[in-house]
């Protein structure tokens, strides 16, 4: 559906990519805090516009009950090689609960931080409480390559805010040359990312 809202008419599909995510574990924390290989999927689709420009799909997919309150999500181009195109970006979450057929979406028209490289969405406190079957979120946005080579490769982070109460409290994020940043964490919060081409 992301796709469907979004693409220009005209666009070509250039690629796809897709990955099944292991959070670090740290051997210090009690092991109900350490996900499993593929309970996350982090994927990526890209198509060409004909003006030149390219629109990007990030996604990330739980396969396991999650709360998505206080979790980020973002996704970033190496600078040297791309720069955004400003004010075409977006993320739909979906939500579906344990009613086969009930689901459900949050529509956020703009990210938590921008800049030329790319885009992070956190997902507010208030979002994504209930432990549901299944989350997904799917971001789009466009860029355009600087030069007449095109790197396909994009890193895709998610951080997860594992506390069963939230006591208040926001992460922070910065957007590098090609990495983003996640810092002032609450115990419990877990990170990981992945390098993707389309």
């Amino acid at each position: 559906m992301e796709i469907y809202n979004t693409l220009d008419k005209t666009a070509t599909f250039d690629g796809f990519s897709s990955e099944d995510v292991v959070f670090e574990f740290d051997s210090s924390e009690y092991t109900p805090y350490y996900i499993p290989k593929s309970e996350l999927e982090l994927k990526v689709s890209g198509f060409k516009n004909s003006d030149g420009t390219y629109t990007i799909y990030p996604s990330f997919i739980w396969k396991t009950k999650a709360r998505l309150r206080n979790d980020t999500f973002g996704f970033v181009l190496n600078n040297n090689n791309w720069t955004t195109v400003a004010g075409n970006v977006g993320m739909t979450m979906y939500m579906r609960n344990v009613t086969p057929g009930n689901h459900d979406s949050i529509y956020y028209d703009r990210a938590s931080v921008s800049n030329y490289a790319g885009h992070a969405f956190t997902i507010p406190s208030g979002h994504g409480v209930k432990n549901h079957n299944h989350y997904e979120g799917h971001a789009h946005f466009k860029a355009r390559p600087k030069g007449t080579s095109v790197d396909r490769t994009i890193i895709l982070k998610y951080g997860d805010d594992t506390r069963s109460f939230w006591n208040g409290g926001t992460v922070s994020i910065s957007i590098g040359v090609i990495g983003i940043t996640i810092t002032n964490t609450p115990d419990k919060y877990r990170q990981t990312d992945e390098t993707l081409s389309w």
